[in-house]
Protein backbone atom coordinates (compact mmCIF):
# COMPACT_ATOMS: atom_id res chain seq x y z
CA UNK A 1 0.00 0.00 0.00
CA UNK A 2 2.82 2.21 0.74
CA UNK A 3 4.72 1.61 -2.63
CA UNK A 4 1.62 2.46 -4.23
CA UNK A 5 1.21 5.26 -3.12
CA UNK A 6 4.73 6.42 -3.49
CA UNK A 7 4.19 5.63 -7.14
CA UNK A 8 1.18 7.66 -7.33
CA UNK A 9 2.75 10.35 -6.03
CA UNK A 10 5.74 10.35 -7.75
CA UNK A 11 3.67 9.74 -10.76
CA UNK A 12 1.51 12.66 -10.37
CA UNK A 13 4.21 15.17 -9.88
CA UNK A 14 6.17 13.99 -13.02
CA UNK A 15 3.03 14.34 -14.57
CA UNK A 16 2.72 18.03 -13.45
CA UNK A 17 6.40 18.94 -14.47
CA UNK A 18 5.77 17.08 -17.68
CA UNK A 19 2.70 19.53 -18.18
CA UNK A 20 4.70 22.55 -17.22
CA UNK A 21 7.49 21.84 -19.66
CA UNK A 22 5.72 20.79 -22.49
CA UNK A 23 3.43 23.99 -23.29
CA UNK A 24 5.54 24.29 -26.47
CA UNK A 25 6.43 20.81 -27.07
CA UNK A 26 4.10 19.21 -29.68
CA UNK A 27 5.34 15.52 -29.55
CA UNK A 28 2.92 13.83 -26.57
CA UNK A 29 3.63 10.25 -28.24
CA UNK A 30 7.40 11.12 -27.19
CA UNK A 31 6.58 12.49 -24.20
CA UNK A 32 4.43 9.60 -23.07
CA UNK A 33 7.46 7.31 -23.78
CA UNK A 34 9.33 9.35 -21.21
CA UNK A 35 6.95 9.14 -18.77
CA UNK A 36 6.71 5.36 -19.23
CA UNK A 37 10.40 4.94 -18.92
CA UNK A 38 10.73 7.06 -16.07
CA UNK A 39 7.70 4.61 -14.29
CA UNK A 40 9.38 1.76 -15.35
CA UNK A 41 12.77 3.08 -14.06
CA UNK A 42 10.93 3.36 -10.56
CA UNK A 43 9.43 0.56 -10.77
CA UNK A 44 12.71 -0.96 -11.10
CA UNK A 45 14.40 0.70 -8.21
CA UNK A 46 11.89 -0.21 -5.55
CA UNK A 47 11.51 -3.91 -6.61
CA UNK A 48 15.17 -3.83 -6.14
CA UNK A 49 15.02 -2.14 -2.97
CA UNK A 50 11.83 -4.11 -1.46
CA UNK A 51 14.36 -7.36 -2.60
CA UNK A 52 17.36 -6.00 -0.97
CA UNK A 53 15.09 -4.92 1.85
CA UNK A 54 12.83 -8.14 2.90
CA UNK A 55 15.50 -10.45 1.23
CA UNK A 56 12.74 -12.49 -0.81
CA UNK A 57 13.84 -13.29 -4.40
CA UNK A 58 11.90 -11.18 -6.81
CA UNK A 59 9.04 -13.02 -9.03
CA UNK A 60 9.51 -13.69 -12.60
CA UNK A 61 7.49 -14.81 -15.10
CA UNK A 62 8.51 -17.48 -18.10
CA UNK A 63 8.41 -15.42 -21.71
CA UNK A 64 5.45 -17.22 -22.95
CA UNK A 65 3.10 -16.09 -20.11
CA UNK A 66 4.41 -12.43 -19.91
CA UNK A 67 4.53 -12.49 -23.67
CA UNK A 68 0.82 -13.69 -24.07
CA UNK A 69 -0.76 -11.64 -20.58
CA UNK A 70 1.17 -9.02 -19.23
CA UNK A 71 2.18 -7.90 -22.92
CA UNK A 72 -1.20 -7.36 -24.74
CA UNK A 73 -2.42 -5.29 -21.57
CA UNK A 74 0.64 -3.27 -21.83
CA UNK A 75 0.19 -2.33 -25.53
CA UNK A 76 -3.32 -1.52 -24.65
CA UNK A 77 -2.45 0.72 -21.73
CA UNK A 78 0.57 2.66 -23.86
CA UNK A 79 -2.26 2.84 -26.53
CA UNK A 80 -4.51 4.24 -24.42
CA UNK A 81 -2.57 7.32 -22.51
CA UNK A 82 -0.73 7.99 -26.10
CA UNK A 83 -3.57 8.66 -28.34
CA UNK A 84 -5.49 10.25 -24.87
CA UNK A 85 -2.36 12.93 -24.86
CA UNK A 86 -2.33 13.23 -29.02
CA UNK A 87 -5.93 13.88 -28.56
CA UNK A 88 -4.58 16.87 -26.44
CA UNK A 89 -3.27 18.92 -30.05
CA UNK A 90 -6.94 18.78 -31.28
CA UNK A 91 -8.36 20.29 -28.36
CA UNK A 92 -8.41 23.41 -26.67
CA UNK A 93 -7.86 23.44 -22.75
CA UNK A 94 -8.05 26.08 -20.15
CA UNK A 95 -6.87 25.90 -17.17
Amino acid sequence: STVYTCRRNSSSSLLLIFFYLSQDFHFPLFMTLVHLVIIFSFSTLTRFAMQCWTGKPRVTLPWKVYLSKVAPTALATTLDIGLSNWSFLFITISL
